[in-house]
């Protein structure tokens, strides 16, 4: 694969889809939450495509460099997130070792639907009020803490096969229009995740957005441009099996070496 045929699919139609459907569902997501991470990739993919539709990709190098910066922001902030995670998680557990005492200061403060679910207990359990918060407490505690240890293991995979892996990606397309040799890696991983990811926010499109149209329109553009990706990866993953394949049967001619004197 060449740096011109890797400039050509940037400014091609699918791109071009990509950078709209990215930038409408970065667009409507503000109608209900914020999402920094989609509008900094949303303008970095309008650069990038600015740029290849110039053939100026090779000089403008601005989108790409900041499309790997917000991944890698990204990924930062995940690291963070999972930090944050355990240590609630660990406080938690800590927590229910102690869930005697901290069940009896909040008793006061336990809503009166509560108290009825406590009476709920006690019939079918056959246990007082007395020892059923302890137990509770506990379950409540320890629950929570798994919870969260959860979630950051969840990160944790995330970041370690998807993030990483798209910043290892998105750094050599960079290297290689920075020093003229085109050398991408893992595309193959990363068009994987794509697939993955495109079918993980289709289900929770159609599951969270049946009763919030705003929320269906923008998480159904977002999945839209995770199946571009794909696509994209698919096309990059086939090109440079191509490009191997012609090294392979044309290789490069050896250098000359230095013979022995003829006389």
């Amino acid at each position: 694969m060449t740096l011109k045929k890797l400039e050509e699919i940037c400014a091609g139609p699918l791109f071009l889809a990509l950078c709209i459907l990215m930038s409408a569902g970065a667009g409507i997501s503000l109608l209900y939450s914020f999402n920094l991470f989609a509008l900094l990739y949303a303008i970095a993919l309008w650069l990038i495509y600015a740029a290849a539709r110039k053939g100026e990709l090779q000089i403008r190098q601005s989108g790409l460099k900041m499309i790997s910066g917000t991944v890698k922001a990204k990924m930062i902030v995940l690291w963070v997130c999972m930090g944050i995670l355990i240590a609630v998680a660990l406080i938690l557990i800590a927590i229910s070792t102690q869930a005697d005492a901290i069940m009896d200061a909040v008793w006061n403060s336990l809503t009166e639907a509560v108290g009825e679910m406590y009476t709920e207990l006690e019939n079918l359990t056959g246990q007082s009020r007395e020892a059923l918060m302890p137990i509770m407490g506990t379950m409540l505690f320890a629950v929570m803490g798994v919870i969260c240890l959860f979630a950051a293991g969840m990160i944790l995979l995330i970041n370690l096969f998807f993030f990483r892996n798209l910043h290892k990606f998105t750094k050599s397309v960079c290297n290689s229009f920075a020093t003229g040799r085109c050398e991408v890696a893992k595309i193959s991983t990363v068009r994987a995740w794509f697939l993955v990811i495109g079918i993980i926010s289709a289900l929770s499109c159609l599951s969270d957005g049946q009763n919030d149209l705003v929320f269906f329109l923008g998480n159904g553009c977002i999945c839209a441009a995770y199946v571009i990706l794909f696509v994209l990866g698919t096309v990059l993953l086939e090109q440079q099996r191509q490009a191997q394949s012609q090294s392979i049967l044309n290789p490069p001619p050896a250098p000359p070496t230095d013979g022995p004197m003829q006389l």
